[in-house]
């Protein structure tokens, strides 16, 4: 069976508290269960953003390529025929941020 043959996704998330681990860690994760997402890795870099600086938010369809743009790495500039990725908002950015990296979902930051 294909996640895309069913109704939704069924993607697993989970949180662990210290309280609840033998060591003290806390910790998260989750899966993406679907058979169309993009499974492409990529690293975004990290950076220092100036006061009142403001970061887009975009929609993501689970497709490759899951986004189109600038500011995110070379991974996602555009490449011929491919069309930026439409922002639906933005927030307030944070003076620093870390490189991390991202595949369907983020996976790890420096």
């Amino acid at each position: 069976v294909h996640a895309k043959d069913l109704r939704g996704l069924g993607c697993t998330a989970m949180a662990v508290d210290g309280r609840a681990s033998v060591d003290g860690s806390a910790y998260a994760g989750m899966n993406t269960d679907c058979s169309s997402c993009d499974p492409r890795v990529a690293w975004v870099p990290g950076g220092a953003h100036a006061e009142g600086a403001r970061r887009p938010l975009y929609n993501f369809s689970g497709l490759a390529p899951r986004f189109v743009g600038y500011g995110r790495g070379a991974f996602y500039e555009p490449k011929a025929g491919q069309s930026l990725s439409g922002s639906m908002g933005s927030i307030p950015q944070v003076r620093e941020t870390f490189g991390y990296w991202e595949g369907a979902l983020p996976m790890m930051n420096e």
